[in-house]
Order: C-alpha cells, then sequence, then structure tokens
C-alpha cells in the first residue's frame, strides 16, 4: 500500500527545503522524522511509510502565517496541546484515503494512533527486527461503500467534538460507569491480522481474543504487571515498550490467558 505519489513528493520537497536551512539536522525521535536546528524541533515531518496520512507541522507565530496555513484545505491546530503554542499541521494528501489492499483482499483505512509508533521504537531497539523494518497498520473493511461511510462518519465527529455545544451533547450520551452489558460483551470479539515480508516470503500471522475493550485489555494490563513483578526479564531501564521490556515472557502469559497467536499463512 504506497503512499500516493504526489503527496510524497510535496513531502519530500518540504523535507529537502527544511533541511538545506542553516544548522538543519534530521533526526527520528519516536519513529516520526523531524528537522533540528540547535537541537530544537522546528518542522515535524511525521513517517513516510503509510501508516498516517502524509503532514508537516509547524509554529507559525507570526498572525498572518499562522491564518494563512490554517486556510489549507484539512489544516488545523497540532494536537497534544502544540496548537495553543501556534503550531499548526498542515495535510499533505487527503486523511483517511481507503486503498484496497491485495495481501488481505479489503479496503484498507490507515489508522492514526500512537501503536505505530511503538512498534517502531521497538525495531529501533531490538536487533531481531533487522535494518530495514517497516511498519504500518489499517483497519481492513471488505466493502468500500462501508469504508467511504466510515471514513465521513469519523470525520463527522471529529468536526463535531471541535464545537462546544455538540462536544458537551456527544459526552453527555453515556454516564461514567455506563458500558456494553457481560452478555454484549460476551459476543464481543477481535483479529490484528499481521502480514510480514522478506526473504522472498510472505508470512501471515493473527492475533485475536474475545472483547478487546474491556474483558482482553484488563488481560494485557495484568499479565504485563504480573510479568514484571516474576518473570525474568532482560535488564532495561527508562522508558521502554513492552516488546524490550517482557518480549516472549508476555506473549506466553497472554496465551495462557487466552489470547491466541498463530501463524495462519506462509506464501
Amino acid at each position: 500500500m504506497a503512499v500516493p505519489r504526489n503527496a510524497l513528493r510535496k513531502w519530500e520537497k518540504v523535507r529537502d527545503w527544511a533541511l538545506r536551512l542553516p544548522g538543519a539536522v534530521e533526526e527520528h525521535p519516536w519513529g516520526e522524522t523531524v528537522a533540528k536546528v540547535d537541537r530544537k524541533v522546528f518542522v515535524f515531518l511525521g513517517v513516510d511509510d503509510g501508516s498516517h496520512p502524509l503532514g508537516v507541522t509547524v509554529k507559525l507565530t507570526d498572525e498572518t502565517a499562522h491564518a494563512h496555513a490554517l486556510a489549507c484545505p484539512g489544516a488545523e491546530p497540532a494536537g497534544y496541546g502544540l496548537g495553543k503554542a501556534g503550531w499548526v499541521r498542515v495535510p499533505l494528501e487527503p486523511a483517511g484515503a481507503p486503498r484496497y489492499a491485495p495481501e488481505v483482499d479489503a479496503w484498507a483505512l490507515p489508522l492514526p494512533t500512537i501503536d505505530g509508533q511503538i512498534v517502531r521504537r521497538s525495531a529501533k531497539a531490538l536487533a531481531r527486527y533487522g535494518p530495514d523494518f517497516r511498519y504500518r497498520h489499517y483497519a481492513a473493511v471488505r466493502s468500500l461503500p462501508v469504508a467511504l461511510g466510515g471514513v465521513a462518519a469519523v470525520g463527522t465527529l471529529v468536526a463535531a467534538a471541535q464545537v462546544p455545544p455538540l462536544r458537551r451533547a456527544l459526552s453527555a450520551r453515556l454516564e461514567p460507569g455506563d458500558g456494553p452489558s457481560p452478555e454484549k460483551r460476551a459476543r464481543s470479539w477481535f483479529t490484528v491480522r499481521f502480514v510480514g515480508e522478506g526473504g522472498g516470503r510472505r508470512v501471515y500471522t493473527e492475533v485475536s481474543g474475545g472483547d478487546p475493550g474491556y474483558d482482553e485489555t484488563a488481560k494485557m494490563l495484568a499479565e504485563s504487571a504480573l510479568s514484571l513483578a516474576f518473570d525474568d526479564l532482560p535488564p532495561t531501564s527508562g522508558q521502554v515498550t513492552t516488546a524490550v521490556a517482557m518480549g516472549d515472557a508476555l506473549i506466553g502469559r497472554l496465551q495462557e490467558a487466552g489470547i491466541r497467536f498463530r501463524v495462519a499463512a506462509v506464501r
């Protein structure tokens, strides 16, 4: 699932321009590309592997430049509170555009969550991922109309959340403590399929289980705590990922707790 060529060309032009500035250097914290001068980031370039829509994030303190940037289609104040300091994110491709993925015979919608950053951080810390490891993840939908409807629905919710009265109305739909019944949770399930390519082979693996929002998440948290407390783990320090801190020990615990890991196919 290649990145759209037009968007990639724009991204490369911005990157090249930024790195030509005096004192500019490229670094890759959190698995993303940034440009710095004197150890300070002046542009976030994200990732170019297709896991997130391409875009750039810059800080604009000049009111005219800031307003001009926000007038670009899809532009918005940057997340994580950076928008309050003048940072603006400008997309270089349509967010959430579905793409057909022949590997899984489905339409793929990018999932702009933190998971990809965590996987790439593990890959940098662990040699067994190899020197050319790349990762991206999507929601797979069989029907194109359903995929397009999902994009529209998410866009509508995101837009509504920016309007205080609508945001309050959405928040009021569920009271604290509300949630699915035990019967509904018992009927829920999840499946994540990983498609790995390398050495001339393609390997399909699956992780699956029951209700992901409550039951299986609770298992993952509890088993992680037990692994940290009782398993013989490699020495680590600082902020590390679960793969670095626990790795196979955690997988074994999750399997014993009922979460399934299997190789589905090798081609």
